[in-house]
């Protein structure tokens, strides 16, 4: 069914479903050819980003935190959006150099804050075409911040958090006792400022992951 190689996962182009006993498992293939193209089909949405094969790191990173922050979801590398005959359209393009792709994905990983650890990526050959899926697991135990702002999935977009949402997020996370640690400059933790929460909770996740 597929190898795992230097941190991802080979899978065949082959159209069976895989058994549902298998599906999900850490280091197995979960998705083939065929699953790629209904995800195209189907198009971006709160468990689902495209991305370009050339993408930057800081940008990868900024869509797996996103995702992690809200349900979870998957991410196809190697998927770009192109104006046909008037509307904008999913298109497998794939990805040119598949080693240089992990690499972008795992230094993403290690941009966010705590560390993701990330998944094996599945490598799927579409139409002669290779993408890359990462899946990102609902209800991880962190919430990930990527140069000091926190973000999540909604719909098909992402939005940076607010302070009421960071507290929500942290508080469900178990990453802090919700009136019990002083944030600076602040006479509690509800009355603190947007920006200083931001930092305030960037800062604690540092000390809590040391």
């Amino acid at each position: 069914m597929g190898a795992e190689l230097c941190g991802v996962v080979v899978c065949d182009n082959s159209d069976h479903s895989l058994p549902a006993a298998l599906a999900g498992h850490y280091g197995r293939c979960t998705i083939n050819a065929r699953e790629v193209k209904r995800l195209v089909v189907q198009g971006e949405g709160p468990l689902l980003e495209f991305k370009p094969g050339d993408e930057r790191p800081l940008s990868l990173a900024t869509t797996l935190a996103a995702l992690a922050n809200a349900e979870g979801g998957t991410l196809v590398v190697g998927v770009t959006e192109r104006m046909i005959e008037g509307h904008v359209a999913s298109v497998i393009e794939g990805v040119t150099d598949p080693k240089r792709a992990l690499d972008h994905l795992y230094t993403a990983a290690g941009l966010c804050d705590p560390k993701m650890d990330l998944l094996p990526p599945e490598r799927v050959v579409v139409d002669r075409r290779t993408v890359l899926v990462v899946t990102i697991p609902e209800g991880l135990a962190d919430a990930y911040s990527v140069e000091g702002r926190f973000q999540a999935r909604g719909g098909s977009f992402r939005r940076t958090l607010g302070a009421d949402e960071i507290r929500s997020l942290l508080n469900q996370r178990g990453r802090y006792a919700y009136d019990a640690t002083a944030v600076p400059g602040a006479r509690s933790v509800r009355s603190a400022p947007g920006h200083t929460l931001r930092r305030w909770a960037y800062r604690s996740i540092r000390r809590l992951m040391t």
